[in-house]
């Protein structure tokens, strides 16, 4: 039987969590207003060990520092990356979000996430929703249709991208970055929660809550800031400000 998602994407209720991990160390930032679980901090930190790089750093130190400032989860994506060489890579970005006791989602390798230990399996677009996997999983989408599609189908979220243009998504230019969330809110329709996904910096947060984001994934925002701590706190204010 299909699973229709009744969160309708609207800003979750946060306290102030003690550890300052938006969304996973107090349970009732994992709730939405009608008190509906979401699956998801409302912050998650995407990986992209080029972008780190690009500015001389290491992509688990990056993440490190992300984690020292209090980011909530991760999702280690890098799957360009050759199996053995991902799979090491993962060990690692692993070892220091359990240390922080951050979250941990892993995108399109369901054997790779369960080696991990991730509480979050991520799909590429078009994915059915797996059996055997007993952990939340969500789905990229990139349009309404495809996020009511993914309701239809159990996703727990899903993320929409690129909400703006991305150097993480060469190509891919949105006419009006907003106009598919404002579509979700006006249809008064069912669907998953959705995180909004490309270009997305501390500043365009609000913009994006209010026009009917659960949360923000965010890539280069923070992996290829100068200073990654600082953006991750600077994030998670702003977030912490939206209700």
């Amino acid at each position: 039987m299909n699973r229709r998602h009744e969160i309708h994407g609207s800003a979750t209720s946060v306290g102030a969590p003690s550890s300052s991990r938006l969304g996973h160390a107090d349970p009732r930032a994992l709730h939405s207003d009608d008190d509906a679980p979401i699956p998801l901090p409302r912050l998650v930190l995407v990986t992209d060990r080029i972008a780190a790089a690009r500015r001389g750093a290491d992509l688990v130190e990056v993440i490190c520092s992300a984690l020292s400032a209090g980011a909530p989860a991760v999702l280690f994506r890098e799957r360009d990356l050759e199996s053995s060489e991902r799979r090491r890579l993962g060990h690692r970005v692993a070892e220091v979000v359990r240390q922080a006791g951050a979250m941990l989602a892993v995108s399109a390798d369901a054997c790779l996430a369960r080696e991990l230990g991730a509480g979050v399996l991520h799909l590429p677009e078009g994915s059915p929703r797996p059996t055997g996997w007993h952990g939340r999983v969500g789905v990229s989408c990139h349009d309404v249709e495809q996020i009511l599609r993914a309701g239809e189908a159990g996703f727990d979220y899903v993320t929409l991208s690129p909400v703006y243009p991305s150097i993480s998504k060469v190509g891919h230019h949105p006419d009006e970055p907003l106009a598919g969330l404002r579509k979700l809110s006006r249809a008064g329709v069912g669907h998953p929660p959705v995180w909004a996904l490309g270009g997305v910096s501390a500043d365009r947060i609000p913009e994006l809550i209010r026009a009917g984001a659960t949360g923000v994934a965010v890539c280069g925002a923070v992996m290829s800031a100068d200073d990654p701590a600082a953006a991750t706190r600077e994030l998670l204010r702003v977030m912490e400000g939206c209700t």
